[in-house]
């Protein structure tokens, strides 16, 4: 399977979206995986492995494996900067909350059919406003899990919860 390398300017493209977004760079992968990619203007960089199979320079998530590097790249005239990509098939299923479990009325373990790269909560009841989350942090020993403290204590009662965020992709939710 043959992968393409694509790097994206940073301060060209905010965000880069390789479901929308055409790379400023593109290079094939060597037979061993291995890629080179020359004459890159100095600066920072995202970086994407694509097995882009219908060519068309665009990722399609249902049927493209893709790999993204865990940090961007700067680069300048004088570096030689490295990074490693596994690209695997990504889950392309909308996030969902998996369980919610009330720990005290001002803390609340959520957890998510995926890994997120941030989460904002917010509570609501029939008979009372929205009431935000004041802090959020992933569990470090559960990944999916994240624990959310609501600016006040709920009452007794039903509560809803929704919850917004950005995945790894850097797609929110």
């Amino acid at each position: 399977q043959s992968i393409s390398i694509w790097a994206y300017l940073i301060p060209k493209h905010r965000d880069p979206d390789p479901l929308t977004d055409a790379a400023d760079y593109r290079v094939q992968a060597r037979a061993d995986g291995s890629f080179l990619l020359e004459y890159l203007k100095p600066g920072p960089y995202r970086v994407f492995a694509v097995a882009d199979q219908n060519r068309d320079a665009l990722w399609n998530p249902a049927a493209e494996v893709i790999g993204t590097a865990p940090w961007d790249i700067m680069v300048t005239e004088n570096d030689d900067p490295w990074l490693s990509l596994l690209p695997a098939l990504q889950d392309t299923s909308a996030v969902v909350i998996r369980r919610t479990k009330q720990i005290h009325n001002d803390h609340f373990e959520i957890r998510f059919s995926q890994l997120l790269d941030s989460c904002d909560c917010t509570f609501s009841s029939e008979s009372l406003g929205p009431v935000r989350s004041t802090d959020v942090y992933r569990d470090s020993e559960k990944p999916e899990t994240w624990q959310v403290f609501p600016e006040s204590e709920l009452s007794e009662g039903e509560w809803f919860v929704e919850c917004a965020g950005v995945d790894p992709l850097r797609r929110n939710w």
